[in-house]
C-alpha cells in the first residue's frame, strides 16, 4: 500500500503523468489482486483517467477513502503543484481558495500555514501593494521550494514527517525565508504610505 500512496503523491504533484500512473496501476499484480477486497483500490482501478475532469474525481475518491490526515497531505502537494503551474494571480487565488476549505487553524502544519499566508497575500495584490508579477513570483518560488524538498524524500514516512512539520519550511535556497522577509518589508512600507 505504501508504493501505491507514493505513486498517488507522484501523480498529484505531476512528478509522473497520469497515464504513467494508470499503466503502473493496471500492471501491478499485487494491487489488482486486492481489488475485490478493497473498495479504495477498486475505485482507483475502475476509474476513467482519460476523462477531462479526472483530477477532481480522483481527489474525491481519495477524500472518501483515505484517512483525513493522508488526504490533507495529498491535497497540500496537489495544491503546490497546481500553484507552480498557475499562469495568473486569479488562477492561483482560486487554487488557494479551494485549499482553504480544508484548512484547520488549530492543527495544521507549517506548510499548510504557509499556503494560508499565500492566500492572505492575495489581498496585498488586490489592494495594489503587490504587483501581479510579485504575487506570481511569490507563489511560484514558494510552491517550487516545497515541491523540491518533498521530491528529495523517498519513503512515505519521510514524506509524512515533512508535511507535518510545525517549523518553517525552508529549503537549501532559502527563498521562502527571503520572500517572507520581503513580504514583511512590503507590509511596513504600505503602512507608512498610509500615514
Amino acid at each position: 500500500m505504501e508504493a501505491l500512496k507514493i505513486k498517488i503523491f507522484d501523480v498529484l504533484t505531476e512528478k509522473i503523468a497520469v497515464s504513467e500512473f494508470e499503466n503502473w496501476l493496471y500492471n501491478s499484480e499485487d494491487i489488482i489482486n486486492k481489488m475485490d477486497n478493497n473498495s479504495f483500490i477498486y475505485h482507483l482501478v475502475t476509474f476513467n483517467y482519460k476523462d477531462e475532469n479526472w483530477l477532481k474525481y480522483f481527489e474525491d475518491v481519495l477524500n472518501e477513502n483515505l484517512i483525513n490526515s493522508e488526504f490533507l497531505m495529498l491535497l497540500v502537494m496537489s495544491t503546490c503543484s497546481k500553484l507552480y503551474h498557475s499562469k495568473s494571480s486569479t488562477e492561483s487565488f482560486k487554487i488557494l481558495n479551494k485549499f482553504i476549505a480544508h484548512f484547520d487553524y488549530e492543527t495544521d502544519s507549517s506548510i499548510q500555514y504557509h499556503l494560508y499566508n499565500l492566500y492572505c497575500d492575495y489581498d496585498l495584490y488586490d489592494v495594489g501593494i503587490y504587483s501581479e508579477n510579485q504575487f506570481n513570483h511569490t507563489i511560484n518560488y514558494s510552491s517550487k521550494d516545497i515541491l523540491e524538498a518533498f521530491y528529495k524524500l523517498e519513503t512515505l514516512e519521510e514524506k509524512k514527517s515533512f508535511l507535518n512539520r510545525k517549523m518553517k519550511v525552508i529549503n537549501d535556497n532559502k527563498s521562502i525565508e527571503k520572500l517572507e522577509n520581503q513580504t514583511f518589508k512590503n507590509k511596513i512600507l504600505a503602512f507608512l504610505k498610509k500615514i
